[in-house]
């Protein structure tokens, strides 16, 4: 399979690879203690926890007001304001009311643009009924009942192509406890037929140290798992058309989504739509040993819980993530790795950082990107100027354009840099945020979001 075939596959496959796991280690992997486990157990006990570790990330206070919201009445405000002098006034209001226990649901929208009134627009929901009105378009609202979508759309004039893609009713996708258990049911089978696909020798494990990371020294086990990814991936395209074929699955989906949509799952072809079907032939005459395997994903422990994941494809590492968890607070870091190749000297490293801190009902969200560019590489450019330039100082135009790229690669990676920052304060049961933007380069608006529940 090609380089380029493979990159684009591969963060698909890693995706899918640790869904398979998690689902088919079960929670026996998960609890109990190291002692007696193989290699491939606690490599699953430790994907799960790190599955646990990004899902305990602290989003409070609006994890708990979601949950709230589902149970009372809540409005959300929304409100935004540019005063960039590159571009116009704006200022937008955005209004969203909900009553999910009765079915309820409203959304207001006004802007203006330049102090002068743009757009006034309202959407109201109840149980089954749509209501729709845009000021200076129509002074009374249309309502609309979820049935005959079709037919409206005809009458009112609609293209042919367009009424052939609206459905007759907005399909209810809600899905029952029973019917959550017997798609839960379904997707295990599968998944394990995937995960049988592993060999037990695949999995290693061995001891690791980190220096520093959120102000602690990081010691503990790695554990790792090393597969070959042109054997997994044309695996995974073959049990997936079993799949989207199931019988009990499509009876599942029969009146949540439209018909058309359920044909075009059952012919979707996975391998088509990778452009990796003209390399199937290759793949079937392959016997696939140890030797082949070429993605690795490695799993570090510290204190019974996971702190880091990483991936390498090709023996290149790909991406960093870690996760670390305190009582108050967050922290989320994730690499990409670029390495150095013949059309770019430099390697960079993409890091995001996102942390959240709530106490005492005061919270700070701070999402913050920059592209980092090797430090190493970026000597070597500039000692080959130095070089070029003491040997022949009257010609130097290829070492100065290695100069140049040195100026354009620092300019890069400053100009790189993203910070966003959310303030949020709880008051009397209602939250008011505002979003701050640290970055001197992008332009976003001011926003300012107040979420309040009914009594």
């Amino acid at each position: 399979m090609e380089n380029s075939k493979k990159k684009k596959i591969v963060l698909i496959l890693i995706i899918l690879l640790l869904l398979v796991l998690i689902v088919a280690s079960g929670a026996y992997a998960y609890i109990g203690t190291d002692l007696f486990k193989s290699d491939e157990q606690l490599f699953k006990k430790y994907l799960i926890s790190g599955v646990v570790e990004l899902s305990k990330f602290n989003s409070e206070p609006y994890g708990e007001a979601f949950e709230r919201m589902n149970k009372e009445p809540a409005e959300i405000t929304l409100a935004t304001k540019m005063d960039d002098e590159s571009y116009q006034k704006q200022e937008t209001k955005l209004v969203f009311k909900t009553d999910i226990p009765n079915k309820n649901e409203a959304l207001s929208l006004d802007m203006k643009v330049d102090d002068k009134d743009f757009m006034s627009a309202d959407l109201l929901i109840t149980d089954n009924i749509y209501g729709v009105h845009v000021d200076g378009v129509h002074d009374k609202y249309i309502a609309v009942e979820n049935k005959d979508l079709k037919k409206i759309a005809k009458n009112l004039g609609l293209e042919d192509e367009m009424v052939e893609v609206i459905p007759d009713t907005i399909p209810n996708t809600h899905i029952s406890k029973e019917e959550q258990k017997k798609l839960a049911e379904i997707l295990k089978k599968y998944l394990n037929k995937l995960s049988e696909k592993i060999d037990v020798n695949s999995y290693k494990q061995e001891k690791y140290t980190i220096e520093d990371f959120e102000e602690e020294k990081l010691e503990g086990n790695k554990y790792t798992l090393e597969i070959a990814t042109d054997k997994y991936i044309y695996d995974f395209c073959d049990i997936l058309k079993e799949f989207t074929n199931d019988e009990d699955l499509l009876k599942l989906l029969e009146g949540k989504i439209s018909e058309k949509t359920i044909e075009k799952m059952k012919e979707f072809d996975l391998e088509e739509s990778l452009d990796i079907k003209d390399d199937r032939e290759d793949f079937d005459k392959n016997n696939y040993t140890q030797e082949d395997n070429n993605l690795k994903i490695s799993l570090y422990s510290y204190k019974g819980k996971t702190v880091k994941l990483d991936i390498y494809n090709e023996n290149e590492l790909v991406y960093e993530l870690y996760i670390f968890n305190k009582d108050n607070s967050s922290h989320i870091q994730i690499k990409e790795h670029e390495p150095k190749t013949e059309y770019s000297k430099v390697a960079s490293v993409d890091i995001t950082n996102i942390k959240n801190t709530f106490e005492n009902n005061v919270g700070e969200f701070l999402y913050e990107t920059q592209t980092v560019y090797n430090k190493d590489d970026l000597n070597n450019i500039e000692e080959e100027f130095k070089k070029e330039k003491e040997e022949d100082d009257d010609n130097i135009s290829s070492s100065w354009s290695n100069y140049q790229d040195i100026e354009w690669y620092k300019e890069r990676e400053e100009n790189s840099k993203t910070s966003i920052n959310l303030t949020t304060n709880v008051e009397n049961d209602v939250i008011t945020s505002k979003v701050i933007n640290y970055t001197e380069n992008t332009s976003i608006p001011n926003i300012n979001i107040t979420t309040k529940f009914w009594f």
